[in-house]
């Protein structure tokens, strides 16, 4: 860890990377039947925005440069405005939807407050209160700039998983919801560090890599064949649900694919910046926050399978047609997410806790 950062600039390649992410959420979400496609995204869809968070930490410098309270200011605006303007917007959704269907109203608004305050999170908002917990604790352990602390830091968020899948999946019915839900955001939280840390070495591993020639063959090379581990491990786990802290019973194989799944990722799209223009990824990447937050706050996955069954039939099995028109569906769901993300970064950038540029 004795590099320097220089390199201040963004780097596409991260977005990218967590263009995939976002698509592979999505299609999550979109899929009706566990497939291996899904058993293989489920591997380091989440994971890959973890790494690339403390892969930026890494370059940037910032535990140089920032203090503990300046970055915890920053990361409460970044990440919890966004938290409660789209949690509030899909409380009005789903109030209006329960007001038109002749349901309980305030019910429906309530135990979605209940959602919010407990950091349980509605839908994909769980992401939010995950990042900001895994930020402050890592960051707390690179201002103590202790190495012993940094190296048991590989140890201890894995046991935070092995006990929080016993204890926490499913939620215990002895343990009041007010209490569990907590529980489950800061257990997601600490496991998260794990990945922030093999994110912000990764930064100084390849730094190292970088400075030989032959990292142009190396680089790619080394992409691909951690791209093929994963899909390979992918074969041999489960389908991962880490919101719910179901991770399978060999959670080291979970911690493992998170890793070497996001960094081929990251190094494929490095060795493809070089060679195309891969503007769509890009934009994606770089608004990823608002596609995860809205895609189930404004519906948009719900009214793109409606409107696909009103003109089509879905297929109801897993077949070439079926992985056809669940992408023609997620085509569906990045457009309407493209004009989201527009309207909000144009006319109301207060959702993701920006200020309006003046004309």
């Amino acid at each position: 860890m004795e590099l320097t950062p220089t390199r201040p600039q963004r780097l596409h390649y991260l977005d990218m990377a967590k263009a995939l992410g976002i698509f592979l959420i999505t299609y999550g979400h979109i899929q009706t039947f566990d497939t291996q496609v899904g058993a293989w995204a489920s591997l380091f869809k989440i994971s890959i925005f973890y790494i690339t968070a403390g892969y930026l930490l890494a370059m940037k410098g910032t535990a140089e440069r920032i203090t503990f309270p300046a970055y915890a200011c920053k990361l409460l605006r970044s990440l919890m405005i966004p938290y409660f303007t789209f949690s509030a917007a899909t409380i009005l959704i789903r109030a209006v939807n329960a007001w038109l269907h002749g349901k309980d109203v305030s019910d429906n608004i309530t135990s979605n407050l209940f959602l919010v305050f407990t950091f349980k999170g509605i839908s994909t908002l769980w992401f939010l209160p995950s990042l900001l917990i895994g930020e402050l604790v890592f960051f707390a352990i690179l201002k103590s700039k202790s190495r012993l602390l940094m190296g048991v830091t590989f140890v201890w968020p894995i046991l935070v998983a092995v006990v929080g899948q016993k204890v926490l999946h499913p939620l215990p019915e002895s343990v009041p919801l007010y209490l569990s839900y907590p529980c489950l955001a800061v257990c997601k939280g600490l496991v998260a560090v794990w990945f922030l840390q093999v994110g912000y070495l990764g930064w100084f591993a390849l730094e190292k890599l970088r400075a030989r020639s032959s990292y142009r063959y190396v680089g790619p090379g080394l992409g691909l064949a951690l791209t093929l581990f994963t899909i390979w491990l992918s074969f041999h786990m489960p389908h991962i649900n880490f919101n719910g802290m179901e991770i399978g019973e060999n959670p080291t194989a979970f911690f493992l694919g998170g890793g070497t799944g996001s960094f081929g990722a990251m190094l494929v799209f490095e060795f493809l910046e070089k060679h195309f223009k891969l503007e769509l990824f890009t934009y994606f990447g770089e608004n990823s926050l608002i596609l995860m937050a809205a895609q189930r706050s404004f519906l948009l996955v719900n009214l793109a399978v409606a409107a696909w069954k009103g003109v089509f039939v879905l297929e109801e099995t897993v077949n070439a047609l079926y992985f056809l028109e669940t992408l023609c569906i997620l085509a569906l769901v990045l457009l309407m997410d493209y004009g989201v993300t527009e309207f909000i970064n144009q006319k109301a950038p207060f959702f993701i806790g920006k200020r309006r540029a003046l004309p």
